[in-house]
């Protein structure tokens, strides 16, 4: 996605990439994208995806920007939060 997001801010993007066969999409490291500024880039490319598609989106943090973003491209989001445990030894 980034490089594709690359690509679409060059100086003269060309507009001839075809999405209309894409089933699904991968937002990978979603919080480092928006904080390198392709928000726009993002946006762009899901307005021009199948109206039936997946979205994945994977981020480490979850501020509200990756809230909204999510809010705004997934349907029935499922959230999986992985936290570091830590262990109360009993003694037996």
């Amino acid at each position: 996605m980034l490089e594709f997001c690359s690509h679409a801010n060059s100086a003269s993007p060309q507009g001839n990439t075809n999405l209309s066969r894409i089933t699904y999409i991968v937002l990978d490291e979603a919080d480092r994208m928006l904080d390198m500024g392709f928000e726009p880039q993002i946006k762009e490319v899901m307005s021009r995806l199948p109206t039936r598609h997946q979205t994945l989106l994977f981020s480490a943090t979850m501020p509200k920007e990756i809230e909204d973003l999510a809010n705004g491209y997934l349907s029935k989001p499922v959230t999986i939060k992985v936290l570091r445990l830590r262990f109360a030894f009993v003694r037996v």
